[in-house]
């Protein structure tokens, strides 16, 4: 967050030793009969004037184009480094500013792509790598954007065509594609180490089949630097923010392939292991999930002692035996792999646990809110409901069944309310409702179910409760 460093007089001879640093560049890039431009002194006053903009505080604009201009006026004479330096410094204010955010996300690829640029000419692998996996990320600057202001969910977002090309052309800027076990799950584009003419795999083989020249030049090209699977893991999260999960799966796939290529079992390791694991779960692909576990990860025998791979094993086995007691106790916070789920990097990807399903996809679980029931001809009516209409219309005494007491034949000579009499259906519908009211002094419980054991056996349905006794669980096919 940028803070106003300088104010009041201080400010005003820091924007004008501002100005004079722009009008020496200016100078230093005019051709004369006696002079030539001269770029490196120019990018060196760029450079001085942008210090004086970030001391002032507030100048987030002029600061940027005078960043960038002097990144222009390195990357012309071959100095890299500084080259670089200032674009991503350019890209940091792009995303503060105060510019459209579609402006704002071109900017950020333009300028994070140009100091990548910058540090392949300068054979910094992984930096070049980290920059551009940056670039593919300030297409989603906007979601942060609308999350800060409105309180959204991330994951309620949708990631752009764009975003999802950049963001695999810079997974495989990290590990080439014919290294990368999960190369079949990119969704958009091609490797750039594959050959769009050549002749394509033979039939029945599982994988493509590489020439030795191309492997050596993947094994080449693969990010080696200290803690290069780091921007990787992050993105890891951030996609499964996404619902990605193929993308999630092929980052996966790329980070584990750096960490193999020491042939030194690390916990970082064990760790991708089990997100492999959980992410191709989340597909719905337990088949794969079983597959990838043997012929691969077991294959290290460190990793049969790991906590990853016990819940991996857990929580696969579950979902294939239809077990949901069992998936639940692998993924619960309280079992046996709560280590195992607190070591997971993000809250993402807990929750993602917690979305297994035993069928399909991982999805998140909807609470739907209780609605009343709205009551039909088939329901049983409450008591308020029967009373109302007969308190609208009042029963003579005439009408009145022999069981209630008849009005008075000498009413009082006072005016009193008439007396409400109840019909007995209003009555018998209360009783099945209401358990505290009385039942009538003539009703039979043993006479109704016997009419109604007559009425069964008229339609022919008086054999119907021994076909339920006889019935058994084994008799129905749930699927």
């Amino acid at each position: 967050k940028l803070t106003s460093m300088l104010s009041g007089q201080a400010k005003i001879d820091k924007m004008k030793e501002a100005e004079e640093y722009r009008q020496k560049a200016k100078k230093a890039m005019t051709r004369s009969v006696f002079s030539r431009p001269d770029p490196i002194m120019a990018g060196t006053f760029y450079k001085r004037a942008a210090d004086c903009y970030q001391a002032c505080g507030d100048e987030n604009r002029l600061e940027r184009l005078h960043r960038i201009a002097s990144g222009d006026c390195q990357m012309g004479q071959g100095a890299y480094g500084s080259a670089a330096a200032e674009y991503m410094r350019g890209a940091e204010l792009v995303k503060v500013s105060d510019e459209t955010i579609d402006r704002k996300m071109k900017e950020g690829w333009k300028l994070y792509g140009d100091a990548a640029n910058a540090y392949y000419q300068m054979g910094e692998k992984g930096k070049a790598a980290k920059c551009r996996l940056q670039s593919a990320l300030a297409y989603t600057w906007n979601d942060d954007e609308d999350d800060e202001d409105e309180g959204n969910d991330v994951t309620s977002k949708v990631l752009s065509q764009n975003a999802l090309k950049c963001i695999e052309e810079a997974i495989e800027a990290h590990v080439p594609d014919p290294l990368n076990r999960y190369a079949r799950y990119r969704q958009t584009g091609t490797s750039a180490y594959v050959d769009p003419n050549a002749t394509p795999p033979t039939t029945g083989s599982a994988t493509p089949q590489y020439s030795k020249q191309t492997m050596e030049l993947c094994r080449n090209a693969v990010v080696t630097t200290p803690f290069a699977h780091e921007p990787l893991v992050d993105l890891i999260s951030t996609l499964v923010e996404y619902r990605e999960y193929t993308t999630a799966l092929y980052a996966a796939g790329a980070a584990s392939a750096i960490l193999e290529q020491d042939g030194i079992a690390t916990i970082s390791l064990d760790r991708l292991y089990g997100l492999e694991t959980i992410l191709t779960l989340a597909m719905g692909d337990c088949i794969q999930a079983e597959q990838v576990f043997l012929n691969v990860h077991v294959q290290h025998t460190s990793y049969l002692s790991s906590r990853e791979c016990k819940m991996s094993e857990d929580l696969f086995r579950a979902i294939k035996m239809r077990d949901d007691d069992a998936l639940e106790e692998a993924r619960s916070p309280q079992g046996s792999n709560r280590a195992c789920l607190a070591n997971l990097r993000t809250d993402a990807l807990r929750l993602l646990v917690q979305e297994l399903r035993i069928n399909g996809i991982a999805r998140p679980v909807k609470h739907k809110k209780k609605s009343k029931k709205k009551t039909n001809d088939k329901e049983e009516p409450s008591f308020a409901a029967a009373a109302a209409p007969v308190a609208a219309a009042p029963m003579s005494a005439a009408a009145a069944p022999e069981w209630t007491n008849p009005a008075p034949s000498n009413p009082p000579l006072v005016a009193a309310a008439p007396v409400v009499v109840p019909a007995p259906s209003a009555v018998a519908a209360a009783v099945a409702v209401d358990d505290k009211l009385e039942e009538p002094e003539d009703y039979d419980a043993n006479a109704l179910h016997a009419e109604m054991d007559d009425l069964m056996a008229d339609m022919g349905l008086d054999d119907l409760s021994s076909q339920e006794e006889e019935l058994s669980d084994d008799d129905i096919d749930l699927r």
